[in-house]
């Protein structure tokens, strides 16, 4: 088993992160948050699911748009391979940066809270987006404080930081009782923001 280094956010740590969670028979799996990012998916999309992690999504994904292009990036050896493992169908590559666009439609589930720059990954969806695409982005809100969170995101901060997203226009959909909870037990709260070129 990998041991968890001290650098949070890195490679290495979310390989350690995965690999303790497939020992424990833990997957982050929310499937009531798939089936409202389904219904922006046509049949015959090309799909990038960044920050994948093992491949949740992007398996569950591939048994409802048989059809579709589905590409998922993680910056995790493991999480990748296991990925693979899980739906071969799918194309999966190790990266840090969104990238092999263009896509129709681009995911991010809770996953830039975990970037000290989140405008920079912003910026690269919009470089890979076609035209008439879509960003959708799923942010943790009133979030426990976790060290791998960066920020505690709330309503109020997500809107000032989305006006300061020029290129786009948005709607912010807020689920305060998603039906998932943590570990420890506690309630889940997210946000998807839904994202198209302006």
């Amino acid at each position: 088993m990998t041991k968890f280094p001290l650098e949070i956010n890195t490679p290495d740590y979310w390989d350690a992160v995965y690999e303790a969670e497939a020992k424990e028979g833990f997957a982050r799996k929310y499937e009531s948050l798939y089936n409202m990012i389904l219904g922006h998916i046509r049949l015959e999309d090309s799909i990038l699911d960044f920050g994948c992690g093992p491949g949740n999504f992007s398996k569950w994904l591939r048994k409802k748009r048989p059809k579709a292009k589905i590409k998922g990036i993680d910056y995790s050896e493991y999480a990748i391979k296991e990925a693979k493992n899980k739906c071969k169908e799918n194309d999966y590559e190790v990266n840090d940066n969104i990238s092999g666009g263009p896509y129709n439609v681009i995911v991010a589930m809770h996953v830039l809270e975990h970037f000290p720059n989140p405008d920079f990954y912003i910026e690269q969806a919009y470089n890979n987006l076609t035209d008439d695409g879509i960003l959708i982005i799923v942010f943790p809100m009133y979030d426990q404080p976790w060290l791998e969170h960066l920020k505690i995101w709330t309503l109020d901060f997500l809107r000032l930081f989305m006006k300061q997203q020029k290129k786009w226009k948005w709607i912010i959909v807020h689920r305060p009782s998603t039906g998932y909870t943590y570990k420890s037990g506690e309630a889940i709260e997210e946000a998807i923001v839904f994202c198209q070129k302006a």
